[in-house]
This record gives C-alpha cells, structure tokens and sequence, in this order.
C-alpha cells in the first residue's frame, strides 16, 4: 500500500458565517474557496492542515447523544 500524506477532514456547521469568522478571523486560517451565495461548501487551510466546511439545515447527531457518547476527535499538531 502506498504512504498516506495528507488528510482531509469535513466538518459540518449549521452557520457558515460564524464559522467562516471563527476560523479565519480568529484562528488565522486563509480562506482557500468559497462555494456559493451564501456560501454552502468552502476550505481553509493554515500550514499544512485542511479542513472542508460544509453547511447542514441541522447538525447530524441525535439529542443528546454527544453527552452520551464520544463521537469525533480531531488533532491537528
């Protein structure tokens, strides 16, 4: 098998705007595309991680399951 050298994890957001300001604004990441008017797709990267944003109407996890359980994890070094 071949070496893996990057990844690529897509996060959800119900305000993209928020988001957007969050992680460029705030956190440093330069913007790397915008999808849309309002944007519903877009990436952000700051050194060598990356990370897709996609909008969602509502959050994919049910009640309150993330009291309940752990669900992701994420690190980026």
């Amino acid at each position: 098998m071949g070496e893996l050298v990057a990844g690529y994890p897509q996060l959800f957001t119900t305000d993209m705007a928020r988001w957007r300001s969050y992680y460029v604004g705030k956190l440093r990441f330069a913007e790397a595309f915008m999808q849309g008017e309002p944007a519903f797709y877009g990436q952000v990267r700051r050194g060598a991680a990356v990370l897709n944003i996609r909008h969602v109407d509502r959050m994919p996890f049910d009640g309150d399951v993330r009291e309940r359980e752990v669900l992701l994890a994420a690190y980026i070094e």
